[in-house]
C-alpha cells in the first residue's frame, strides 16, 4: 500500500483512511495495538539494558552504593556518556487493592475525559520503570553534567477481562537534569552535588 493513512478520534470504533478508503477499526483491535506496541518498547528497552552489561564497572544492573556512584561526581566513577543507568525504584507488583478506584476519569482536554463511569475492578497490577542518561559531561566550568531521565507509573487492570484489561491510568515524568559537582560542608553534612 502507497498511500497515506490517518486516523480520527470517532467512538466506539476508529476510521483509518487508506488510498480514499474508508475502513472501520473496532476499539478494541485499536488497544490491542496499542498494547502490542508498549509491549515492543518494553523489549527494545529490555535489550538495551542488556547491552549496557558488556563490562563490569558500567551497566543498569550493577548496583550503586553512594551518590559519587550514582551520579558519577569524580572522575573514578564516570561511566561514559548516553549509558541507560537506574534512577527511580523499577518495580512491578502483581496485584494492588485500591477501595475507590477512579470510575470516571478526566483529562485536562474535555475531549478526552470519559463521559460515563467505567466498571473498573478494585484489583489491578501496578509497575513503575525509571532510567536516567548522561548525555553531557563537564560542561559550565568543567563542574556540570546534564542527564535526561524518565520514570513511567502505570496502574494496569489486568484483571479485568470484560474491559479489555486496560490501563486505568498511566503516569510520565520526563526530566532534564543540569547536575553540579560540589564539595561544601554545611551543619555537618557533606554537600557533593546541587
Amino acid at each position: 500500500m502507497n498511500g497515506t493513512a490517518r486516523f480520527s478520534m470517532d467512538l466506539p470504533a476508529k476510521k483509518i483512511i487508506a488510498d480514499n478508503r474508508e475502513i472501520m477499526v473496532d476499539s478494541e483491535v485499536v488497544r490491542v495495538i496499542k498494547n502490542t506496541f508498549f509491549a515492543y518498547l518494553l523489549l527494545c528497552m529490555s535489550v538495551s539494558i542488556l547491552k549496557a552489561q558488556e563490562t563490569q564497572k558500567r551497566g543498569f544492573l550493577n548496583r550503586s552504593y553512594s551518590m559519587d556512584e550514582r551520579w558519577e561526581l569524580d572522575s573514578v566513577n564516570h561511566k561514559g556518556l548516553f549509558l541507560i543507568t537506574p534512577y527511580k525504584p523499577v518495580y512491578i507488583t502483581a496485584g494492588r487493592w485500591s477501595n475507590n478506584p477512579n470510575i470516571k476519569p478526566i483529562s485536562e482536554n474535555p475531549l478526552f475525559t470519559q463521559p460515563i463511569a467505567i466498571n473498573y475492578n478494585n484489583y489491578e497490577a501496578k509497575f513503575q520503570f525509571s532510567f536516567k542518561i548522561k548525555i553531557a559531561h563537564k560542561i559550565i566550568w568543567n563542574h556540570a553534567d546534564l542527564w535526561i531521565a524518565y520514570t513511567q507509573k502505570a496502574h494496569w487492570q489486568i484483571y479485568n477481562a470484560k474491559l479489555s484489561r486496560p490501563f486505568r491510568e498511566l503516569n510520565y515524568e520526563p526530566e532534564v537534569i543540569l547536575n553540579f559537582a560540589t564539595d561544601y560542608k554545611l551543619l555537618g553534612l557533606n554537600g557533593r552535588m546541587f
